[in-house]
């Protein structure tokens, strides 16, 4: 079997987001792309471009920078002055033509517009207006995912790694999540993690409890913020904050159906190893960004079987898990998207007339779920399909296992997952016995933000009312009354949500018909991922070896 199996790549991969960019002094390069708008795409602009940007004015007579750009359909608005930045991209770059030097890291921020040779503007005024007719092109400066993430794994699987080199990594819009979570710690906003991940259309609207372990109370105030931070439209139906009071020195954590379980003493594993062998005990005894990957390349399915003393003295254990969904996963479901072209919208017209049952049925089918089974005298029977939690931040999950169905006086899980596709930070297994908790669910009493309406009544309940946050940069803060804590407890937070959201995507290319074919067997997308990643590997090495 072919591993992954540097502690570089299993500290660093779960830190990815959909794109990396990797300082230089690492021997590890990333990479961007060209999209280039000709005349008859100009309207497609505006999809692609940030309010942030470098915007770069190319003319016979020099760079000029652009602020403040607003357009129509005719003209292009903006503030000019001559180019005060150093612009790194040009047309004629040297070979490897769209490798990121260390210098140049703002490159990703740059968008260029051509002026025609024989256009004259009143290039010397603070303001102007460009007709559209007189560009020649658009080119926007993207960092390129496939490659960037490519990169980080060939330097790997070639060993030109120093171990513990220091990265940073610069946190970007991606191209498919879903809505942030943040929570008020009293000085600032912190995130938490993502909600309701995967559910793109409204017919995979679902619930979700994301756990808020940095949410303060700040005059006696609970205050969260939900933002829209991606190229999406985000409905969210629910918004109400799970309150639980639990012992002192005790932990509360809860499942995918928001019941909570205060754990007090988790056990580790005694084993924990990879459908190969490979021994991940020491990978499951924290929570360190120490992972399994289910990084093996030749195996049908990837799997992480885990053993557990059992005590005997409880019928019902807590199987506690700490998870995330990866970058590689994410990033092959962009590329599978991808496939439908301009058809896009029409498919997701079409999974949006499906019943819920039957399109959660297929993201099951293809493999999406992290599935557990347990050992039983009947042999592996599935005791729990996890949903997506988002590649962004690690979530901690409890499990209930019925330990009557146990084979054995041990305690024997396996985890499945497709190619690539979760991470497993940490496992273990609690037996605590029902200790006393107060649990509450809190109605939020104020929600304001960008969309400037008041959010109450679409968060507070599951009734079909939404917070609609249409466009990036949409966000809606919440506030809850914190409750008592009494005398000797604790208090534990979950954000209660349900929703969904659309992607943007403006696909001009026309459908790989014969390719989506392929996906009608659900056991084809973990294939396309690993056919993915060979490609992408063997593209790499072949530019390595080049370069």
């Amino acid at each position: 079997m072919q591993h992954l199996t540097t502690p570089f790549w299993r500290k660093s991969l779960s830190f990815f987001l959909a794109f990396l960019i990797l300082v230089y002094s690492t021997g590890c390069h990333s990479y961007f792309k060209v999209r280039y708008f000709p005349p008859d795409q100009f309207s497609d602009f505006r999809y692609y471009a940030n309010l942030d940007d470098y915007f770069v004015l190319h003319t016979a007579s020099g760079l000029y920078q652009l602020d403040g750009i607003t357009f129509d359909t005719a003209f292009l608005y903006a503030r000019i002055d001559t180019a005060s930045a150093p612009v790194h991209y040009t047309p004629d770059r040297k070979y490897p033509k769209y490798r990121i030097y260390p210098y140049e890291k703002t490159i990703v921020k740059e968008v260029h517009f051509y002026l025609k040779d024989d256009v004259a503007l009143p290039l010397a005024e603070k303001k102007i207006s460009i007709p559209l007719a007189s560009l020649e092109k658009i080119e926007v400066i993207d960092p390129d995912s496939g490659k960037t993430v490519l990169a980080v794994l060939g330097n790997l699987v070639l060993g030109y790694f120093i171990i513990g080199m220091i990265l940073v990594i610069i946190f970007i819009l991606t191209k498919s999540s879903c809505p942030y979570v943040y929570a008020y710690t009293g000085e600032s906003y912190f995130m938490q993690g993502e909600i309701y991940s995967g559910a793109i259309f409204k017919g995979m609207e679902r619930p979700d409890f994301l756990p808020l372990p940095d949410l303060q109370p700040v005059d006696n105030i609970y205050r969260i913020r939900i933002a829209n931070e991606l190229k999406e439209e985000q409905h969210t139906n629910l918004a109400n904050l799970v309150v639980v009071n639990h012992p002192g020195g005790t932990q509360c954590w809860i499942d995918q159906e928001g019941k909570p379980y205060i754990v007090s003493n988790p056990k580790a594993p005694f084993e924990a190893f990879s459908e190969s062998g490979r021994d991940y005990s020491a990978e499951m005894t924290a929570a360190d960004h120490h992972a399994c990957l289910f990084d093996e390349v030749d195996a049908d399915t990837n799997r992480l079987y885990l053993g557990f003393e059992n005590p005997g003295f409880t019928e019902e254990g807590t199987l506690l898990l700490n998870v995330k969904n990866s970058i590689w996963g994410e990033y092959v479901c962009g590329e599978f998207l991808k496939k439908f072209g301009y058809l896009y919208p029409t498919w997701i017209k079409l999974q949006n007339r499906k019943p819920p049952e039957k399109v959660k049925g297929g993201l099951d089918e293809m493999g999406f779920p992290l599935r557990v089974y347990l050992e039983t005298d009947n042999g592996w029977e599935l005791i729990h399909k996890t949903e997506l939690t988002g590649s962004l931040i690690d979530r901690d999950l409890a499990i209930p296992v019925d330990l009557s169905r146990a084979k054995s006086e041990t305690l024997h899980l396996r985890l499945e997952s497709n190619f690539l596709f979760w991470e497993v930070d940490y496992a273990a297994m609690d037996y605590s016995l029902s200790s006393d908790m107060e649990v509450m669910e809190l109605k939020p009493f104020q929600a304001f933000g960008t969309t400037g309406t008041d959010a109450i009544h679409a968060l507070s309940e599951d009734d079909g009312l939404y917070l609609d946050h249409w466009n990036t940069g949409d966000w809606t803060e919440v506030h809850f009354e914190a409750p008592h804590v009494p005398e000797g407890f604790t208090q534990s937070c979950f954000l209660h949500s349900k929703g969904y959201y659309n992607h943007v995507r403006e696909y001009t290319h026309a459908p790989a018909l014969d390719e989506l074919k392929k996906f009608k067997d659900p056991a084809y997308f973990n294939t396309f991922s690993k056919a993915l990643f060979k490609s992408k590997m063997k593209e790499f090495e072949e530019e390595y070896v080049l370069n």
